[in-house]
């Protein structure tokens, strides 16, 4: 008869197979082989129970993934809330958190026969390794690591110039050439590649400075081409640089130039455009460096038009038309005119004026007509008064 053993218990044998043996040969019949068969069922029935709860456990790890994986954020959030240096407490809590949970689960694993497998299923979604490498092992390599390899270095491996520091100790006199060569054969240049090494090493001039050498007679075509090869520049770049680093005229020079000389529309085009100017800029420009030279002729010219009109010896019509002619903008044109309307209006109540102070002078008017007369040609009272007065002191009373 068999009977049914309840996960979680353990089905034990009380009696030895010596003690069973003495039992039956005292009390009955040899029943070893009875024994032995109800043993090796109770085994079977021992190692069922253990699988099912083994199984259980698998599962409830499993259904507990979202959980594991959610955990640590909470560290995570703390560290980023203590700002740029994080928070060394957090972390070290949620490592003594999860490492607490996971040494309970190794020792249930070991009690149920599995090891340290549930620990290990656990510790992949965790990742507590990387807690503590960032709590502790980064301290180490920060902290310890680096002073040590100093330590040792000043114990077994004083550091010994290399090649390219013995060529500076060299050059600045400190080294012979031959103490250059040790150090670099140290490196593994035999004396053949130490004295190319020491020609690689030499300070050259850079292309830029060739081209500057070149073009004030210090160096050869030749010569330049060799540094320009030497700076990296391969023989189809050489005429190139030399027409990029050519200066090019400003276009504060050309301003300066036109004052004294006439400019070729296509010499200023050509240098607008290496300027890297637009071509809708480049009219703009021109038209200013057309005018630029002229402009004191110009605004001779516009003064002339103005004292015409100002007497009378120019319409408005015929104004505008000189004006538009010598390329004056729209804008000034309507200034230049209102000026020049004004100094019309001025220049006829100033011979208003004359007229009025003649006809008082000769008693063609009396004092009060020639005082109104001012008035009504705009003239302010305190202003006509004053006139009046003038011509009294000047002894004209209405007569010679």
């Amino acid at each position: 008869m068999a009977y049914f053993v309840e996960p979680g218990h353990i089905s034990m044998v009380m009696l030895t197979p010596e003690q069973y043996i003495r039992m039956y040969h005292a009390q009955g019949p040899n029943l070893w082989p009875v024994y032995f068969g109800a043993r090796m069922a109770a085994q079977t029935l021992q190692d069922i129970a253990k699988n099912i709860m083994v199984g259980n456990d698998i599962m409830e790890i499993k259904e507990n993934i979202g959980g594991l994986l959610s955990t640590g954020f909470e560290a995570a959030a703390a560290s980023k809330k203590a700002g740029p240096t994080g928070d060394v407490s957090a972390v070290r809590a949620a490592i003594e958190t999860i490492y607490g949970g996971l040494y309970d689960n190794w020792k249930a694993g070991v009690l149920k026969g599995v090891g340290g497998a549930y620990s290990s299923a656990m510790d992949n979604f965790l990742a507590a390794g990387q807690l503590i490498y960032a709590y502790k092992t980064l301290m180490y390599h920060t902290a310890i690591t680096p002073r040590m390899r100093r330590h040792w270095n000043t114990v077994f491996t004083p550091m010994v110039p290399n090649a390219s520091m013995a060529y500076v100790l060299y050059k600045r006199g400190i080294f012979t050439l031959e103490q250059f060569n040790t150090h670099a054969a140290m490196d593994g240049w035999d004396e053949n590649g130490a004295a190319q090494l020491l020609e690689a090493m030499t300070l050259l001039p850079s292309p830029r400075e060739a081209f500057y050498l070149w073009t004030k007679g210090l160096i050869t075509q030749a010569q330049r081409d060799a540094l320009y090869t030497a700076g990296g520049y391969a023989p189809e770049w050489h005429m190139a640089l030399n027409e990029n680093w050519m200066y090019t005229p400003s276009i504060y020079d050309m301003v300066r130039m036109a004052d004294f000389l006439e400019l070729d529309q296509i010499w200023v085009m050509d240098i607008l455009k290496r300027r890297g100017v637009r071509d809708k800029d480049r009219a703009k420009i021109w038209e200013m460096l057309q005018k630029r030279p002229l402009r004191e002729e110009i605004r001779d010219l516009t003064t002339k038009w103005t004292w015409r009109m100002q007497y009378g010896r120019a319409t408005q019509d015929e104004m505008d038309t000189a004006l538009i002619e010598l390329g004056i903008r729209a804008k000034e044109r309507e200034l230049l005119l209102e000026k020049a309307a004004m100094d019309y209006e001025d220049e006829l109540i100033t011979e208003w004026v004359e007229i009025l102070t003649w006809r008082f002078r000769t008693a063609v008017i009396t004092e009060e007509a020639f005082l109104e007369g001012l008035i009504t040609l705009g003239i302010r009272q305190e202003k006509a008064n004053l006139i009046v007065e003038v011509e009294k002191a000047k002894g004209y009373y209405g007569y010679y």
